[in-house]
């Protein structure tokens, strides 16, 4: 007797589960990726590259975020765009990590950050000094090789954002006698065009307003190396 109930019960579980499938495969889902959504898979384990260790009793993990072009000269209606990447992903970040129990993430300010490197201009071949200085365990570079969002030579004007950028993770050694990082990592290159199709220029505030969603978008994308892409978030340039 016992035996048959808990076949029906079985029969039963079944039956809501190709049921469930069923909705999701209507909605246009991937099944199996909706499902270990819905059975509570961990969100961090898509697309994430870079995992974080920490040494420290109470896991706090400290970094430090450089967005540069390099060489590369930014287009004047960007020009500042490299701080706000690096401020929005920052945000990001912070934000990102706050319920996460193995990690607990402090980002260094902008704006210590930038101070350093006024103070210090030979930090970009000193990056485990900087590291030390600044008291953080890695230090997150940024290297904007392209980036536009006024498409030149089209008329009448038009506008979609287009960037590539490179990412590599310092790892650094904080110990008295260090002179080099520990080790670095360089991530996959991250290339978005954004939005999919070319949007008219109707006034100053429709380049201000893709500006500002660019932006965004870029630094949202970028954090998924870190925290990881929800599935339903993990699709095109993420």
């Amino acid at each position: 007797m016992w035996g048959n109930v808990m076949d029906n019960r079985k029969k039963k579980v079944n039956r809501i589960t190709a049921g469930v499938l069923f909705l999701i495969a209507l909605a246009g889902c991937n099944p199996f990726t909706s499902l270990w959504f819905l059975l509570g898979g961990p969100e961090e384990s898509v697309g994430k590259e870079f995992v974080f260790q920490s040494t420290r009793e109470d896991h706090e993990v400290r970094i430090a975020v450089i967005c540069d072009h390099g060489a590369y000269q930014l287009p004047s209606e960007l020009a500042d765009i490299d701080r706000l990447i690096c401020r929005k992903f920052s945000e990001i970040m912070a934000e990102g990590f706050k319920k996460n129990k193995k990690v607990h993430l402090r980002v260094m300010t902008d704006s210590k950050v930038s101070a350093y490197q006024r103070k210090n201009r030979e930090w970009a071949t000193e990056i485990n000094k900087m590291g030390k200085d600044l008291g953080v365990d890695y230090i997150i570079y940024f290297e904007i090789s392209h980036i536009q969002l006024i498409q030149p030579q089209v008329v009448p004007a038009m506008i979609q954002g287009q960037a590539a950028i490179q990412t590599t993770v310092y790892t650094i050694d904080s110990r008295e006698d260090s002179t080099n990082f520990l080790y670095d990592k360089n991530l996959k290159d991250y290339d978005i065009t954004y939005p999919d199709s070319l949007k008219e220029v109707e006034n100053r505030g429709t380049i201000s307003k893709l500006r500002q969603e660019f932006v965004e978008k870029i630094a949202l994308g970028l954090s998924y190396k870190f925290t990881g892409a929800s599935p339903e978030n993990h699709i095109g340039n993420h």
